[in-house]
């Protein structure tokens, strides 16, 4: 086996080319140079894109030079070690590399001794009659020219970009609300609850209303449910109160008294029970009750209210808790 290699062009790549073929022990030259013609036809081939080419043979040449024993060399052998001398080549394989005949048949073929620095015969590979030649190529490439896209900024009309963004924009908008709603209007038309729903939304029935934080007569910030009802009930106390001259209590009694007297008072349970049903849980209300719990628990305390009701008229004193 003979293993040629040559540095030849940029890139790097291993090209093998086999010939097949056993070189016969005729000592005409002519049968060797048959071969290395046909091998050198090959490597012409490979020279314009791989920069590293390695051709195969099988020659059988030995050369007693090579093994660096006295098991004389072949006819092939000795031809090519003349070839080799014209040529200029080195052979850098020293030692055997077939136990079976004691000779150095796996060959390595450089240009310059420096291509290959470290070149090592290992024990054969499996059931090979062949030892394994182990070595380094010294490989010397260009880095690959790196391809950039650069943009031109100053040739893009960047007005009509603009104006052709905002078109596209706005007509997205258009079909958006359009199919926004076209959704609201087969959904209003499938169910009288889903119009019933926006309704309540279009009016804002469904908001919740919050007392923002109030600032009270101290200047302090009050964020608490409790206190801002205590605040509230304070300021409407003092807008409520008479800061004016004090009135003569006696205009009272210059008063006309009416002719019309109520001496007895009603109280219908349904009818205190429909109002008790009908209070807002969102209007203002005492804070130790709120309208949600006597709404919710009408028809437990509507006979203690109607009771509580009836005793406040005919006393005309709301009685204590």
């Amino acid at each position: 086996m003979l293993c040629v290699a040559g540095l030849e062009t940029r890139t790097t790549l291993v090209s093998i080319v086999p010939v097949l073929g056993v070189l016969p022990t005729s000592p005409r030259r002519s049968r060797i140079m048959t071969s290395l013609e046909t091998a050198d036809e090959a490597l012409k081939q490979t020279q314009r894109e791989f920069n590293i080419n390695k051709i195969c043979l099988d020659l059988n040449a030995h050369h007693r030079l090579w093994s660096n024993n006295n098991v004389k060399s072949t006819k092939a052998g000795e031809v090519f070690y003349e070839f080799l001398e014209e040529e200029n080549l080195y052979q850098l394989v020293r030692g055997v590399t077939t136990n079976v005949s004691g000779t150095c048949l796996d060959l390595i073929i450089v240009e310059s001794t420096s291509f290959v620095p470290d070149i090592a015969v290992r024990p054969p590979l499996d059931r090979s009659d062949h030892n394994f030649i182990e070595f380094k190529i010294q490989i010397l490439s260009s880095k690959e020219k790196i391809k950039r896209t650069v943009y031109d900024y100053n040739a893009v009309d960047w007005e009509k970009q603009y104006e052709k963004a905002a078109e596209e924009f706005k007509a997205a908008c258009i079909t958006t609300k359009e199919d926004y709603y076209k959704k609201i209007n087969s959904r209003v038309c499938a169910s009288s609850k889903n119009w019933w729903s926006l309704v309540k939304n279009t009016l804002g029935r469904t908001r919740t209303t919050v007392i923002p934080a109030l600032l009270n007569s101290m200047n302090k910030i009050v964020v608490d449910t409790r206190e801002k009802i205590e605040t509230l009930n304070e300021y409407f106390a003092e807008v409520c109160t008479w800061r004016g001259p004090i009135i003569d209590s006696k205009i009272a009694d210059c008063l006309p008294e009416s002719k019309v007297s109520i001496n007895k008072f009603t109280v219908v349970q349904p009818e205190v029970e429909k109002i008790l049903r009908s209070l807002d849980h969102n209007r203002a209300c005492a804070p130790e009750i709120t309208n949600r719990m006597i709404k919710n628990m009408a028809p437990s305390i509507v006979k203690s209210v109607c009771k509580l009701i009836y005793e406040s008229f005919e006393t005309s004193v709301f009685p204590e808790i």
